[in-house]
């Protein structure tokens, strides 16, 4: 069911995924789900507001919305 060019829809979340995963998730040993939620949480805001992204000319995701 999967159309042609489909899988470019996807490519900014596939691009996130494959950073939190290897910048958080296989680094962190998470106790319990409590703790990984947790830790997400603050990763993802880590993301948009203070990670500087080359692809953003060094900016964070919020910075380049707030324009």
């Amino acid at each position: 069911m999967y159309s042609e060019g489909r899988a470019s829809d996807n490519v900014s979340i596939e691009g996130f995924f494959n950073t939190l995963k290897y910048e958080n998730i296989y680094i962190t040993d998470y106790i319990d789900e409590k703790d990984l939620k947790e830790g997400l949480k603050k990763y993802i805001e880590f993301y948009n507001f203070r990670r500087l992204h080359q692809a953003l000319k060094y900016k964070t995701p919020t910075n380049i919305s707030n324009n």
